[in-house]
């Protein structure tokens, strides 16, 4: 009888993890001022989260019932991330007085990959299912709070269409703030995101593998499979 007890305690735990709540609260912000602080809580609070880099180095930290985990050579690792971010910024100052023109290759290589998502087969059915796909997330996520505003924008009228008809949906949900605004002709992505709930493991998969096998979907997959093959 003692392997069907262990037996049983492990799809206990499996279910458990699965079904706990992790409670989070989410603001990121993209564009000229990139940054992201999470703070989350799991199984029932034993397990925390926090990621904060809106000033200074970034901060990063585990909770164990409550108590923060040590992290070993920490003041190292903000010298270091302070050290490449400063390459980074000397990186990306040569290479803009380099060339300031994007190349002919990587401007012709982004288009042929925006020509192969317009010629999509069966568009309007995958446009259906990613509309369905935002709801159930959204619903898994269980929001206390969702606000987005900004501006955005794929430097195709069509795709950019496409991104707002998804967003769409969103503000007729409930507790969804949504002041996002669209650039038809240039590509730009400047937005803030702020929000908080609680969500499962279980939920969130579940949006996941009912996207995946739609039929429209799947059978993007397959050719997308077979033309890599």
């Amino acid at each position: 009888m003692t392997p069907l007890y262990i037996l049983l305690f492990f799809i206990l735990l499996i279910i458990v993890i699965c079904a706990a709540p992790l409670k989070y609260k989410i603001e990121a912000g993209t564009g000229s001022d990139k940054y992201a602080a999470v703070n989350a809580r799991w199984l029932f609070g034993i397990v925390g989260f926090y990621f904060n880099n809106r000033e200074g180095p970034s901060e990063t930290a585990v909770f164990i019932f409550g108590r923060r985990l040590k992290q070993k050579n920490a003041g190292r690792s903000a010298r270091t991330a302070k050290r490449r971010t400063e390459r980074e910024r000397r990186g990306e100052k040569r290479k803009t007085s380099k060339s300031k023109k994007p190349r002919g290759g990587e401007k012709k290589q982004k288009n042929n990959a925006l020509a192969e998502i317009i010629r999509m087969p069966d568009k309007k059915g995958i446009l259906d299912q990613t509309v369905k796909f935002i709801k159930r997330m959204y619903r898994a996520a269980k929001p206390e709070y969702f606000v987005l505003t900004g501006e955005a924008g794929f430097g195709s009228p069509e795709l950019t269409g496409w991104l707002f008809a998804g967003i769409g949906v969103l503000s007729g949900l409930k507790r969804a703030d949504i002041g996002l605004t669209g650039n038809f002709q240039n590509e730009v992505f400047a937005v803030e995101l702020k929000a908080g709930g609680a969500v499962s493991i279980a939920g969130l998969c579940y949006p996941f593998v009912r996207l995946a096998f739609s039929r429209p979907v799947f059978k993007l997959i397959m050719i997308t499979l077979r033309g890599r093959g």
